[in-house]
C-alpha cells in the first residue's frame, strides 16, 4: 500500500495502467496534461487480493492554469465526450445547475467528492471488461475565477463495485449498495441519501424491494427499514427538490428516489398513502420530462 503528496514543481509523468479502448482518449489527455503542467498530487494504490500483480488506485491531481492555457480545458472535456459513449454512467454539471456531490469510491476507505469545491463537473464510470468486479471512473472539475485564471482537478481510479464491497466484506468501510456506483448528498446533519445513480432509467426490472441505503443519525436502513417519520423525512426533502427543481440536471435522482421510497412503504398507514400519492401526484405535473412523469406514476401505483 503506497500513498504519495507531493507538489510537483516540473514534468509529471503519470502512471498509468493499460486498460481497455473505451477510455484511451481520457488516458492520453490525462498523460498529456501531466506532463505540461505543475499539479499537486495525490496517489494511493493496493494491490488486489485476486491478483497481486494488479494494482486497485485513486490519483487526484490539482492544477492551476492561467488563461492563455484555458484550451487545455477544452482538451480534457474532449476527450471526455470522445469516450463518453462506452461509458456506463455520465454525470455533467455547471454553475447554476448543480445541486449534488457525486462519491467516487477508489481502494479501501479511500473517495473523492466530486461537485463539491469547483462550479463545472464531468464524471464517467466505465466497466472494467476483464474484471466484473471492478469498475474504472474518471472525473475532471474546474472554476473560471475573475482574475482568468483556471483551478480544478483531473481524477483517475479502479477499484471494486461499491455493491460488491459490503457483501464479501473485503473493505471495512460502508458504501452504497448500488449496481455500479454512488451518489451522495446531505439533506439536513442528520439525514443523508445514497443515491443508487446507476439505476436511473432502470427501475422497471424485475427485482422487487430496495437495494438502496439511507443513513439515519449513523444507521443504515433500507427504505423499508426506516420508520414513519424517517420515511416521511425522507420523502418531504425529495418532494421540496422536485419543487424547487423540476426540470433541472438532477431531477432524476430527486424522482428516481421518491421512486424507491414509494414502493417500500408498507409503514404508512392509509391515510398516509393517500396524502403522499396526491404529492407524487402533483409532483408529476410539474416535471416535463415524460419518462420522470411515467417514474411518478408506477412510484403511485405500487403504493399498495
Amino acid at each position: 500500500m503506497k500513498q504519495l503528496k507531493t507538489l510537483l514543481t516540473g514534468i509529471v509523468l503519470a502512471v498509468m495502467p493499460t486498460i481497455a479502448q473505451a477510455q484511451t482518449h481520457i488516458e492520453n489527455a490525462y498523460k498529456t496534461f501531466l506532463k505540461e503542467n505543475e499539479v499537486a498530487k495525490y496517489e494511493f494504490r493496493k494491490e488486489q487480493r485476486g491478483d497481486k500483480t494488479k494494482q486497485d488506485f485513486l490519483n487526484i491531481y490539482s492544477f492551476t492554469l492561467t488563461e492563455k492555457q484555458k484550451q487545455q480545458i477544452e482538451n480534457l472535456r474532449k476527450a471526455f465526450d470522445s469516450d463518453s459513449k462506452a461509458a456506463y454512467q455520465l454525470v455533467s454539471a455547471n454553475k447554476g445547475n448543480k445541486l449534488a456531490s457525486y462519491r467516487l469510491m477508489g481502494p479501501d476507505k479511500t473517495e473523492a467528492f466530486i461537485g463539491e469545491r469547483y462550479d463545472n463537473m464531468i464524471q464517467l464510470l466505465f466497466s472494467d471488461p476483464t474484471d466484473s468486479l471492478r469498475r474504472y471512473g474518471y472525473a475532471l472539475e474546474w472554476t473560471d475565477k475573475e482574475d482568468g485564471t483556471i483551478v480544478g482537478r483531473i481524477i483517475s481510479c479502479l477499484s471494486v463495485h461499491p455493491k460488491y464491497r459490503k457483501s464479501e466484506q473485503i473493505y471495512d468501510v460502508f458504501n452504497d449498495l448500488s449496481q455500479k456506483g454512488a451518489v451522495l448528498r446531505g439533506f439536513n446533519k442528520n439525514v443523508k441519501k445514497v443515491y443508487d445513480a446507476d439505476k436511473i432509467g432502470n427501475y422497471f426490472s424485475n427485482k422487487t424491494g430496495s437495494n438502496t441505503y439511507y443513513e439515519i443519525n449513523g444507521v443504515h436502513k433500507l427504505a423499508s427499514e426506516l420508520s414513519n417519520t424517517e420515511w416521511l423525512s425522507q420523502f418531504n426533502a425529495m418532494k421540496k427538490l422536485v419543487y424547487q427543481i423540476p426540470n433541472g440536471i438532477q431531477t432524476s435522482y430527486y424522482v428516481s428516489t421518491i421512486y424507491d421510497l414509494c414502493k417500500c412503504s408498507e409503514q404508512l398507514d392509509v391515510d398516509t398513502k393517500k396524502l403522499v400519492k396526491a404529492e407524487v401526484e402533483s409532483m408529476r405535473t410539474k416535471v416535463k420530462d415524460r419518462f420522470l412523469k411515467e417514474v411518478l406514476s408506477n412510484a403511485i401505483k405500487s403504493m399498495k
